[in-house]
């Protein structure tokens, strides 16, 4: 009885937090922090009660929206409340962290690409384009504010061949978007769940993380495709190429960035290190050292003197 008490004063607790990030996402300039942490509530219920509270829990979410006026944002309640099923339930097992990170970034996946096919199909709305077209109107109204001087320093059809782009290689975005939202929902709601007495393994340090040395031959099998003549008249095979070549482009980066976090700990060379390979993940062309960093240290034994990868 004493704990059916526990768990229906901690679904209520947990069920007002959401409703509070909600407004955050709503109402204040911390909109994208909220977005982001949104499952928080239903991962930290589920890590410490059953699955069938937690289905409770989202069904008393729903209806807490109604008298606030928010049942319109019942699409993103379900998707934090799914996210938050399927994470908390892996902490709840146990599992190990980089197979959570697989759960929640299938988890995250499947929901977008339901929510697309449920857009397409039932109300015939096209999210792709309706994206397409609010970056085109963000990019006009930040040349208007920047005026000639943006303008001068852009070469002609920038935008149109940035939106092209965008929508050739939206696929990729959207795995690489699913699966970096989960591991940064996993990573708080992980130290979170730690700080309240909850036991779940913390992520392997950067240091010990690398990829499949598979990843590289992939990566040079993608490259040399993209040089075929007239792959673009190819349809599904230059969909596909593009998009395999940009995660496998983003993955060759991370595993140079892996690897100064592995050399600054053999050396002892303390933070500076791995902090200027995150500098340089963002700036373009400094991003190109760590993807070569990162085809040596697939390519070459660099991490130990056996030879063995």
């Amino acid at each position: 009885m004493r704990t059916n008490v526990k768990a229906i004063v901690e679904g209520a607790l947990m069920a007002a937090l959401f409703l509070l990030l909600l407004f955050l996402v709503l109402y204040t300039p911390l909109g994208t922090i909220g977005f982001i942490v949104l499952p928080l509530p239903f991962v930290l219920y589920t890590a410490r009660n059953k699955v069938k509270n937690s289905l409770l829990l989202g069904f008393v979410a729903i209806l807490l929206m109604i008298p606030f006026g928010l049942i319109a944002l019942f699409p993103l309640t379900l998707y934090s409340w799914w996210i938050g099923l399927v994470l908390g339930w892996s902490f709840f097992k146990k599992n190990h962290p980089l197979l959570t990170l697989t759960y929640t970034f299938l988890a995250t996946l499947l929901y977008l690409l339901l929510a697309l096919l449920f857009a397409s199909l039932l109300f015939k709305i096209d999210l792709v384009g309706e994206l397409i077209t609010l970056l085109k109107e963000t990019m006009k109204e930040t040349s208007v504010l920047m005026g000639d001087a943006l303008q001068n320093q852009l070469p002609s059809g920038f935008m149109e061949t940035f939106l092209q782009e965008f929508r050739l290689r939206f696929p990729a975005l959207l795995i690489l978007y699913s699966f970096f939202s989960a591991f940064i929902i996993q990573y708080i709601s992980g130290k979170l769940f730690r700080r309240l007495g909850g036991e779940t393994a913390p992520f392997p340090p950067f240091s010990e993380l690398r990829f499949p040395r598979s990843i590289l031959y992939y990566f040079l099998a993608s490259l040399l495709l993209l040089l075929i003549p007239n792959l673009q008249e190819m349809g599904w095979l230059h969909l596909a190429t593009v998009n395999i070549f940009t995660i496998l482009y983003l993955l060759i980066t991370l595993e140079g960035l892996f690897f100064l976090f592995y050399y600054a700990k053999e050396k002892k060379l303390g933070r500076w290190l791995p902090v200027a390979g995150f500098v340089m993940l963002f700036l373009p062309p400094l991003d190109t050292i760590l993807r070569v960093i990162g085809i040596l240290d697939l390519g070459f034994p660099l991490r130990n003197k056996k030879g063995q990868g």
